[in-house]
């Protein structure tokens, strides 16, 4: 039997889209590794415990102490502890799901790591210049020591490749899924639609939703709300927020008071699940505008729900959402402007995406994910000392590579 040890450090409280692939992944991980006889094993602080009660279930804990919630102390700890912390645990196998954030230097038990993105390293503009310094010069050293690296697409695995060359491990690539039952198109007059409308007091105001963190200037908010302001939209359509402040919060409201429009955008914070499967389907249109996104999940659910997305032509955006969603050059302000009213009055996309995005979504699919994550834990709890210098998207490995 194979145990594989998951330390949940830096998957942001499940608040985040790396916290969203974590609730994800990590329950349908462990529902393929039972039903092969394996075993999944949490590495978790008890903040990290208590947000992730319900992906935890009755697995096995192993408890960290709560020292290491610090940015810090955590960081280091993954560099340099984590490793033989999971091995005395008995585990087999170690997987690092923020492998982007987390990851050790040459742990002595089999290491394979999701990468998300690696923007960080490539600019300090991203998130501050310690960040920038830590991801460029300790995790991309530390993820050339891994077994293996999965990526959630194939745009972050040409970025991976990029940074380290040909230190880079056997790399896969799994995309991350949707889940179609809760993202799926429903009627004005669907109870959950109305719920969501009701908690942000929409009333029957048509919309457009950025679901995405309050972050500058990854995020692009900005560019966003100048657009709206300049566009014929700001007449017919409010701009919602939803997602946690990162820090941009009170800029991008003075901003919006600037340009008089706090009666037209509401930043409505941090929804539940069960309040965004509301929103979705209820928008007009959902914008994905990050500027480097690994891989993009409110647009996929979006195309799911049938609702139209205007994207960014960056990172994995294109590879997303293509040939579904309609792209724009996120450093354009004017360009975004247009790109909105055209979208919001071009009737035949509208009709495009509610027919033909629910069937484009199910290509996108967690089991898949768990199913690649389970398999390469067996194969390299089996073979730790394989190595090579490969990209898989093929499906050579079986059906988990997407």
């Amino acid at each position: 039997m194979t145990t594989v040890a998951v330390p949940l450090a830096a998957t942001d409280l499940g608040r985040s889209g790396l916290g969203r692939w974590a609730r994800e992944a990590l329950p349908r991980l462990r529902r393929e590794l039972e039903s092969r006889g394996d075993s999944l094993l949490f590495l978790a602080t008890p903040a990290e415990r208590e947000a992730y009660q319900s992906t935890i279930g009755d697995a096995r804990v192993h408890a960290l102490s709560p020292r290491l919630d610090g940015a810090a102390e955590s960081a280091l700890f993954s560099l340099f502890g984590v490793g033989s912390i999971a091995h005395r645990a008995g585990a087999d196998v170690l997987l690092m799901p923020s492998g982007n954030r987390r990851t050790p230097f040459r742990a002595p038990i089999p290491t394979i790591s999701v990468v998300h993105d690696l923007a960080t390293a490539r600019s300090s503009a991203r998130h501050g210049a310690l960040r920038h310094w830590f991801v460029r010069n300790a995790v991309t050293r530390a993820l050339a020591t891994a077994d293996a690296l999965v990526t959630v697409s194939a745009s972050t695995a040409e970025e991976v490749q990029s940074l380290l060359g040909k230190d880079t491990p056997p790399l896969f690539v799994a995309r991350n899924g949707v889940d179609t039952d809760r993202f799926r198109p429903r009627r004005s007059d669907d109870d959950v639609v109305i719920d969501a409308r009701r908690a942000l007091s929409l009333g029957d105001e048509p919309f457009i939703l950025y679901p995405s963190r309050l972050e500058h200037p990854a995020k692009n908010h900005h560019r966003l709300i100048d657009a709206y302001a300049r566009s014929a939209a700001v007449n017919t359509h409010q701009l919602v927020f939803v997602g946690p402040d990162w820090g941009a919060e009170p800029r991008l409201r003075a901003q919006v008071e600037a340009l008089g429009l706090s009666r037209r955008v509401l930043f409505a914070g941090a929804v539940s699940d069960a309040c965004l499967e509301g929103l979705v389907p209820a928008a007009s249109l959902v914008t994905a505008l990050g500027t480097a996104e690994g891989f993009g999940l409110p647009a996929i659910e979006a195309l799911s729900c049938g609702t139209r997305v205007l994207a960014a032509r960056a990172g994995a955006l294109p590879e997303v959402v293509s040939p579904l969603g309609v792209l724009v050059d996120p450093y354009d302000t004017d360009a975004i402007a247009r790109e909105l009213d055209r979208c919001l009055a071009d009737q035949l996309l509208e009709r495009r995406v509610r027919f033909e995005g629910p069937r484009f979504a199910r290509a996108f699919s967690w089991d898949r994910v768990a199913d690649t994550l389970a398999t390469l834990c067996d194969r390299y709890s089996r073979a730790p000392s394989s190595r090579a210098n490969s990209i898989d998207t093929t499906g050579r490995l079986g059906r988990g590579i997407a």
